[in-house]
């Protein structure tokens, strides 16, 4: 019995996904919830426990409790909590996949292999060690600069496990940091804004990025041409990738030039690109968010939702999705038939499932943004700010979940796997059903607009 039940849940890698994420989740609010984990005894429930669990394992960093009130212990847990949530969960995923590739069905194996990009089943261990080598190297040396600046107001023993935390922090996106107000003591810290934010930007590419650039730079010390040029996906992340960086700021510091007038232009300058880079992945912020205006607070929703690229840590409807929308609207407007892109017509099945991604999250989100409004008495806006965080995996606040109610708590922790885990199953369920029919129905017009 146990054994057909295992059997059912490994064949069902969505699942297989949740269990693993539920299961750390649980864990990791137990170990929180013991007085060992902070400073104040009996002054953490359990039900912010699992909040923080919860948020460190979906790589989000909403907090209800300063992450400087933990105990060193405490600090060791969260920081297992995010690394494991944001690099070891999907590798034990393709880890399964592998082990069990021959009891899994062939929808299952397409998924995969269009989710790890991979042309032949082997090469996802191969993967797996290339994307766990990467993430560990720029943890490492995130470690080693931070520690060049911390060092300078900690012993040597806490500045390494401040740069420690801090690296795989920003790295996998968890947006979790041991001084009470984020990184606003570091606004006009052009080391530590340079290193925060190339971080964010190597943990947000995911590894269908890295794998292009491998290629391509073996193929340059060889001079052996690669089999196969950089693929589609990664043009369009590095793309989007850019523009975001580049325009995300440069509309931030429009927006704000007449309001935070206290900072010289420099210092403005970069306030916008840090936020820019931070917003859709990490959640880390040098200025306090609720200072900045309600169109910049929009804008910083709107990325928010967007997310990062697919197959990283960040979370979101992802960059690709929104560029294939984008370009079939375009498209449509123009009065084309397909959707070309570089030379290359669009399979209209990825089409149809960038309008479902995106649909199903709108709708998601309206359901528990109608939760929100009835158990919190906080305004519209701060609620969709924070409910678009957590669903973005972004971490960013204005500092109200600490004041939210049992179930706005728990609707926020729903909104953080949902964000973490939607598109994933939306994709998987949507490549499942995937089926010719061999019976054609006659067409019709529907009357919209």
């Amino acid at each position: 019995m146990i054994v057909t039940v295992l059997h059912r849940i490994i064949r069902n890698p969505p699942l297989v996904i949740f269990l693993s994420y539920m299961s750390l989740t649980f864990l990791g609010a137990v170990l929180l919830s013991f007085d060992i984990s902070h400073i104040n005894k009996g002054a953490f429930s359990f039900i912010d426990a699992f909040f923080t669990s919860a948020s460190a394992v979906t790589v989000t960093g909403l907090i209800v409790k300063d992450t400087s009130q933990f105990t060193l212990f405490g600090h060791w847990v969260i920081l297992a909590l995010f690394q494991l949530g944001g690099v070891g969960i999907m590798m034990s995923f393709a880890f399964l996949f592998v082990l069990f590739k021959k009891h899994l069905k062939l929808p299952t194996q397409k998924m995969m292999k269009e989710v790890l990009d991979a042309d032949v089943v082997s090469e996802v261990i191969h993967i797996i060690k290339f994307v766990v080598l990467v993430s560990f190297v720029a943890e490492l040396i995130g470690a080693a600069l931070f520690f060049i600046r911390f060092k300078q107001e900690h012993s040597f023993f806490m500045a390494t496990f401040y740069s420690l935390f801090h690296s795989v922090s920003v790295f996998v996106g968890a947006g979790f940091t041991l001084y009470s107000d984020n990184f606003v003591r570091f606004q006009d810290d052009l080391f530590v804004n340079i290193v925060t934010m190339s971080l964010i930007v190597v943990g947000s590419l995911g590894f269908i990025v890295y794998l292009s650039i491998r290629t391509r730079f073996i193929a340059l010390v060889t001079g052996v041409r690669p089999l196969r040029k950089v693929d589609m996906s990664s043009k369009i992340i590095l793309l989007m990738t850019i523009l975001f960086l580049f325009g995300g700021a440069a509309v931030l510091f429009l927006l704000e030039a007449n309001n935070l007038n206290h900072l010289d232009t420099e210092d403005l300058l970069l306030v916008s690109s840090f936020q820019s880079v931070s917003v859709r992945i990490a959640g880390f912020n040098t200025i306090d968010i609720g200072d900045f205006t309600p169109a910049s607070r929009l804008l910083l929703t709107i990325l928010m939702f967007i997310g990062g690229a697919p197959g990283s840590v960040a979370g979101g409807v992802k960059l690709t999705t929104i560029f294939l929308i984008f370009v079939a609207v375009y498209a449509f407007f123009r009065e084309k038939k397909e959707v070309v892109i570089w030379g290359r017509s669009i399979m209209p099945e990825n089409i149809f499932k960038a309008f479902s991604i995106v649909l199903v999250s709108l709708f998601g989100l309206m359901i528990m943004q109608f939760t929100l409004l009835l158990a919190e008495t906080f305004d519209f806006d701060i609620l969709l700010f924070e409910l678009v965080s957590a669903f973005g995996n972004s971490g960013l606040s204005l500092g109200f979940p600490s004041q939210f109610s049992d179930t706005g708590k728990i609707t926020l922790v729903i909104s953080m796997f949902f964000g973490r885990l939607g598109p994933l199953v939306i994709f998987y369920l949507l490549s499942k059903r995937e089926s010719v029919s061999l019976v054609r129905y006659p067409k019709e017009r529907v009357i919209i607009g």
